[in-house]
């Protein structure tokens, strides 16, 4: 039982290392012919202009830290909103909001 099972594991083997080969090569020529982008010149490139962005525009690409997003996020609902007994955020804690009436209606069965 095991020397058929050897044989075809050879034949496999082979057939293995004949489809890698098969690759590099395909590889090898797809990335010399198709992937070149600069070709020698044996000179200097010209120079290009780059269109170079302030350091102020990144800066004011910067994500503001999580205090100050929770800060602004919080300062930004009205106090409606806060009235539905979730948490809210007031100078710098968490406290829970007092609901002076509850509009939710509790869960019960439709049918």
């Amino acid at each position: 039982m095991i020397t058929p099972c050897c044989g075809d594991l050879r034949d496999l083997k082979g057939n293995h290392y004949h489809r890698i080969v098969e690759i590099t090569d395909n590889a090898g020529k797809c990335l010399l012919s198709e992937y070149t982008v600069d070709e020698p010149s044996c000179s200097t490139p010209r120079k290009r202009p780059f269109n170079l962005h302030s350091v102020s525009s990144i800066e004011e690409l910067r994500t503001p830290s999580f205090e100050e997003l929770l800060k602004s996020f919080w300062d930004t609902k009205s106090p409606k909103q806060h009235a539905n007994g979730d948490a809210r955020y007031n100078n710098g804690s968490y406290e829970a909001a007092q609901s002076v009436s509850d509009s939710r209606v509790p869960l019960i069965a439709s049918n």
